[in-house]
């Protein structure tokens, strides 16, 4: 019987002081916004190569970005000016001038190679994923945390016991932490840590949703606090479900995905032998692109509603 666990650490940091006193510092004041002479970068958010001839306009000032996929603003934005950014092969980005704007936009790619088109994009990030789904593309981006590290998935005791239990979330959180370019990672962990993102795994067969549909796999139930997850659970309908894949394609869930339009992805809502064991490149790029958005993000690619909000709201997921 195996076992695999992640053990995290604390560390403490001490700082330390002088006696002397310093002068104090005086910081000169500086408008809000965009500085006049800001450079700004557009970048493909698949490539990260700069993109030529993105027409932005940010207030009054159209700019279109050189070969360096660079424009330089002629004069103040404040905030709340309206950016646009257009591209004949990025979906439309529309955001605001905000305190924390950054100065390199990564462009979300209409169509790729591996096969990312709008409607997939719509589905897989902006679609609610109850039963039955919502319109096509009409849900709001709901996302980790920004600037969450670690993702801790805490299993039962009765899953921490068996061997292909654990050896199916160890290749579920291997999965989505390569997904995300470890700019995310997925841990394993015996018990609940104090703070952070924990999601909790268990199988129960006896479970209520479980009993109601012979078909259901599991399911996960997400809490957010203004779109972005507190905290999760996952419930697998058998001992065989939590052996499976299908931990993987839960833990999807937590990280904001909704529900793939293709078989073949490990979103893909129901299970068969033809559903992948893993993430995909395109599920993997829209991961990525996820981290680069707030919270309350709109497709195709609008920013200008979403505003920080205290709203605790949950989001169940039933997966079969």
């Amino acid at each position: 019987m195996r076992r695999v666990l992640v053990a995290l650490g604390a560390v403490a940091v001490a700082s330390c002081g002088h006696d002397r006193a310093s002068a104090p510092t005086t910081v000169p004041a500086r408008p809000s916004g965009l500085d006049a002479g800001t450079v700004l970068t557009m970048v493909s958010g698949e490539t990260g190569a700069p993109v030529s001839g993105v027409t932005v306009t940010i207030g009054s000032q159209a700019l279109t970005s050189d070969a360096a996929g660079q424009v330089r603003l002629t004069a103040l934005a404040a905030l709340g000016t309206t950016i646009d950014v257009l591209h004949p092969d990025y979906l439309d980005r529309l955001s605001t001038v905000r305190t924390g704007t950054g100065q390199r936009f990564a462009l979300w790619p209409k169509t790729t190679q591996s096969g990312l088109n709008e409607h997939y994009t719509a589905t897989l990030v902006y679609t609610s994923a109850s039963d039955p789904p919502g319109p096509t593309g009409d849900a709001a981006l709901q996302r980790l945390p920004r600037g969450t590290a670690t993702v801790v998935v805490v299993p039962s005791p009765d899953l921490l016991g068996d061997g292909g239990a654990m050896d199916a979330h160890a290749q579920a959180v291997a999965t989505l932490t390569e997904a995300t370019g470890a700019t995310v990672s997925y841990v394993l962990a015996p018990s609940r840590p104090s703070s952070g993102v924990v999601v909790t795994t268990r199988a129960d067969p006896q479970d209520s949703r479980c009993t109601d549909s012979a078909t259901l796999r599991g399911y996960t139930r997400g809490t957010y606090q203004g779109l972005e997850l507190v905290s999760a659970e996952v419930v697998f309908c058998s001992l065989g479900v939590a052996r499976s894949p299908t931990v993987g394609h839960e833990l999807g869930h937590t990280f904001g995905l909704r529900h793939s339009p293709d078989d073949r992805d490990l979103m893909y809502f129901q299970f068969s032998n033809r559903r992948a064991t893993t993430l995909g490149p395109r599920e993997a790029l829209l991961m990525r692109l996820m981290l680069d958005r707030p919270p309350g993000n709109r497709f195709p690619d609008n920013d200008r509603s979403a505003t920080a909000t205290a709203a605790r709201s949950e989001r169940l997921t039933l997966c079969y």
